[in-house]
């Protein structure tokens, strides 16, 4: 053991010794405020700092959310004043947001509301408003989205409305909020560019003063422009000054969330309706088995008979909510039964959720962890491209005999404070010391599940099954060539053999830790985009500003791009 190693090595062992005396300390610390030892005030003050806290780590907000319900369902709770209950309400709410539970913090938030009426200013239901909305948008309840954004009038809440519309395809929609938001610059920027690429009007003067503020914008602009050459003279001076304001990596990133992705998309980001795709007929079904795990629709009104399709009582299944990210939501069940009992007790009666079979031999690393693979594809006008760029995600504990520890199979890092995440070449340098099986082989794999995924959703979402609306919408993203990066999650048994658990519509690109992580997901949005930038322009020198943004923050990567396209042939009658 060299001595890096053994630095390394005590490191974490402190580490982790200082983070089990902290935790424990916090319990006691929490326990203790619920007694009558500290008055309301102190309680709020130190639920307060547990909030701040839960930002980074996730054990705080937990804790946090109890003490919130216990102060907000006290009588001493009147003590306040009625602006500092509001505030209570709203950190109650985004602590249960950062824990995964946006369907109790929409509770909170209509309990706030109430409280509200007619007690405080604008502003303050506002607030409530746009946070009850992102709520609604990351269940992907999109239309009670629309709805609640539409309660302001401030530009982030109509900005909300139009993302919401466009992930429906409803462009009826997105023209009446236009029409009454013309004060607003970037609403307005953004009608040009729908106008534009929808073939409905050619005015881009709102879009070009935009330019200098959103990256969307100038790019939106750059590419229209190229698209109809008439004044380009004027344009490439307009767009190729050298004092053009910089965008950040963090712009970069926050484009992938924006309005104009594919709305049909929903079918791979809600995770019953992913199911359905790659089961919905028996030709499909026999294709996919090969990658995606056992599963069934069930609901809390019904959940008899599942133990005559799973009958054996030590076979692990998850239960995974349809919006739900980051692993939250997620419940491990052992047996027929269990899964039965838990989709019973925690699953409301018409909600539907997918119950699926683990997989049972995983492939472990060094120490018995668990982990899960996140491979990134990009999406470029009608183009699909699979990175070989991606992240090894490493659950918290190892496997143990008990085999229902959440910590041992959830592998998401948003669920820990620290999870230790690394690169594929990891993985690649732990499959060297196997006997038989190679890197080579597991690429390929993915690669193969990877494109029959998007085979599946090309032929089955073809124009011919949607409405002419969402139709238009689509072809009009198309034009735009906003690059699109998803996530997707794949687990690997013993043989190798990869299984997908999930598709991420909006991977977190903003990186969790500035090594390993941050090196994938830097490289990730510039090759992306650089894919975007080379598709688009016949002379990508026409957009210099933008290779400059990107080397700004990827100077230190390799400069080889790490996608390559891959092959959708056309739709086969025999899958639809």
């Amino acid at each position: 053991m060299t001595s890096k190693t053994r630095w390394q090595l005590r490191r974490v062992i402190f580490l982790v010794t200082i983070g089990c005396w902290l935790h424990s300390l916090t319990n006691n610390v929490v326990h203790a405020l619920a007694g009558t030892g500290l008055s309301l005030l102190d309680r709020v003050r130190w639920t307060m700092h547990l909030s701040e806290q839960g930002a980074s780590n996730i054990t705080a907000a937990e804790e946090a959310c109890l003490q919130w319900d216990d102060i907000l369902k006290c009588e001493e709770r009147n003590e306040l004043s009625e602006s500092a209950i509001l505030l209570c309400f709203e950190l109650h709410a985004a602590c249960l947001v950062r824990v995964g539970d946006d369907d109790r913090a929409l509770e909170v938030l209509d309990e706030a509301l109430e409280f509200s009426r007619q007690k405080q200013p604008y502003k303050t239901i506002h607030r409530l408003h746009l946070q009850k909305a992102k709520s609604l948008q990351r269940l992907l309840r999109y239309h009670e989205a629309y709805d609640e954004y539409r309660m302001t009038e401030k530009e982030e809440g109509i900005l909300g409305a139009i993302t919401c519309a466009l992930r429906q395809g409803n462009l009826s929609a997105v023209n009446d909020i236009m029409k009454c938001s013309s004060s607003f610059p970037e609403v307005s920027a953004l009608r040009d560019a729908i106008n534009y690429f929808s073939g409905r009007g050619d005015d881009l003067q709102r879009l070009r003063s935009s330019s200098d503020s959103s990256l969307l914008c100038r790019w939106l602009f750059r590419v229209a422009t190229d698209l109809n050459r008439n004044d380009i003279t004027f344009v490439d001076h307009m767009i190729s000054k050298n004092d053009l304001p910089s965008f950040d990596f963090l712009d970069f990133c926050s484009v992938n969330t924006g309005p104009f992705d594919d709305p049909i998309l929903l079918h791979l980001d809600d995770k019953v309706m992913l199911h359905r795709m790659l089961t919905s007929t028996p030709n499909i079904a026999e294709e996919t088995r090969a990658f995606w795990p056992q599963g069934w629709i069930m609901s809390g009104s019904k959940v008899n008979g599942f133990g005559a399709c799973a009958d054996n009582p030590t076979s692990l299944f998850i239960l995974k909510r349809r919006a739900g990210y980051g692993s939250h939501g997620n419940l491990i069940a052992k047996g027929s039964s269990d899964v039965q009992k838990k989709v019973a007790s925690f699953v409301k009666d018409e909600e539907q959720i997918l119950v699926q079979r683990m997989v049972e031999n995983p492939l472990l690393l060094t120490g018995g962890f668990k982990f899960s693979l996140r491979i990134y594809v990009a999406m470029i006008g009608d183009g699909l491209f699979l990175s070989d760029v991606g992240l090894v995600k490493i659950a918290a504990e190892p496997v143990t005999a008990e085999g229902i520890n959440a910590r041992s199979h959830m592998t998401n890092s948003g669920r820990e404070r620290f999870m230790r995440q690394e690169t594929l070449e990891y993985l690649k340098d732990q499959l060297s010391q196997r006997e038989s099986g190679t890197w080579d082989t597991l690429l390929s794999a993915l690669r193969e599940a990877t494109r029959q995924v998007f085979v599946l959703y090309k032929n089955m979402v073809s124009d011919s099954t949607i409405n002419h609306e969402m139709s238009s919408t689509r072809k009009m993203v198309s034009k735009m060539m906003v690059p699109k990066v998803l996530g997707l999650d794949f687990v690997v048994d013993d043989d190798l053999q990869t299984w997908l658990v999930e598709v991420n519509r909006f991977p977190g690109l903003v990186p969790r830790d500035p090594e390993q992580d941050a090196q994938v997901k830097r490289t990730i949005v510039r090759d992306a985009w650089q894919l975007a930038m080379s598709r688009c322009f016949k002379d990508p020198s026409v957009v210099h500003w933008l290779a400059n943004d990107l080397r700004n923050f990827s100077s230190d990567l390799s400069q080889r791009n790490s996608f390559t396209e891959v092959a959708l042939e056309v739709a086969d009658d025999s899958l639809v």
